[in-house]
């Protein structure tokens, strides 16, 4: 079964729901299918738990709005990591970035030292670093996935192609210096 194949019967649901102008029953749809995986996300992208609360519940306050306009121009799951990536960036605008450094040294197992330094080394990135682990990494979305959740329904294609590239070399450069910490940090 396809990935497009797994999520029509989604898809048909809440294109019926919108169609009927059941708006709260297509949001409850889209919640059911990918409320738990958005969750996850924003709390692994903002570190803080009862931050990440409030931003889901502005997220799924967001949905009764846009999904309405939704265009069909992407998948509906890289719809939702679009509204919540919009929520995060409203929350962040005027705060200041969450940043935590990596413990100089941590007691324990060495398998629980790797696994607290990569959760400390997360943390020291940048939210949009952070973001972009996760929903590349841990989601799994494709570069064009991700440049739409960053520009909208609205981008040209040429600015897709440009951002998708851009947020490749971005990866590859946050991987080499995830790298590059992780080896220092071992050293220790």
């Amino acid at each position: 079964m396809s990935h497009d194949d797994e999520h029509a019967p989604l898809e048909g649901a809440v294109r019926a729901g919108l169609a009927r102008g059941d708006v709260a029953g297509a949001v409850r749809e889209l919640i059911a299918a990918y409320g738990a995986e958005v969750y996850g996300f924003l709390t692994a992208a903002i570190g803080a738990a009862p931050a990440a609360r409030a931003v889901y519940a502005s997220f799924a306050d967001e949905l009764h709005r846009d999904l309405p306009a939704f265009r069909w121009g992407f998948a509906l799951r890289t719809f939702t990591y679009f509204v919540a990536r919009r929520e995060i960036r409203r929350r962040r605008d005027g705060a200041s970035d969450d940043r935590r450094r990596a413990p100089a040294s941590t007691p324990g197992l060495r398998a629980h030292r790797k696994s607290m330094v990569a959760a400390a080394l997360r943390r020291s990135l940048s939210l949009d670093d952070r973001e972009l682990l996760v929903l590349r990494v841990d989601r799994g979305l494709g570069w064009r996935d991700l440049a739409w959740t960053r520009l909208g329904e609205d981008a040209a294609e040429r600015d897709l192609d440009a951002e998708s590239t851009r947020l490749e070399r971005r990866l590859v450069h946050l991987r080499a210096q995830i790298g590059s910490l992780t080896r220092r940090t071992g050293r220790r």
